[in-house]
């Protein structure tokens, strides 16, 4: 690996860490301007944001969540990126009532998309899981 290559690869890495700060306290400006809402009882939300390989490791507990006494009755939401979509519409699908399907490189390059999912989740579910 050149020196140029490794260089360019940690410029890249700076910019993306210090963007997506600007993106993140832009939207936390936004969302404090908004009203405080009320969550809506018996919802959760599951945040699983992560790559396939995590969601397949997670997806065996989403069956024990819903029989849980914890979580009976209640409304699940599942937040995930759309990478996996078509494989948990296929095999979890009895199991969550709610799918919002995250598109993680735009996030970091799109801000009213980035708001847009925040303003969606914000203060929406009694409780939250990552």
């Amino acid at each position: 690996m050149s020196v140029k290559f490794a260089i360019e690869k940690f410029m890249i890495r700076l910019y993306l860490r210090y963007f997506s700060y600007i993106i993140y306290f832009l939207t936390r400006l936004y969302i404090s301007t908004l009203r405080p809402r009320t969550f809506t009882p018996h919802t959760l939300l599951i945040i699983k944001p992560d790559a396939a390989g995590d969601y397949i490791l997670m997806r065996n507990f989403l069956h024990s969540i819903r029989t849980s006494k914890r979580f009976e009755g209640y409304q699940i939401t599942f937040l995930g990126n759309a990478v996996y979509r078509n494989l948990a519409m296929h095999f979890d699908e009895a199991e969550i009532d709610e799918f919002i399907w995250i598109n993680k490189t735009r996030i970091y390059w799109n801000l009213p998309y980035y708001m847009r999912l925040a303003k969606q989740i914000f203060q929406r579910y009694e409780v939250t899981i990552q």
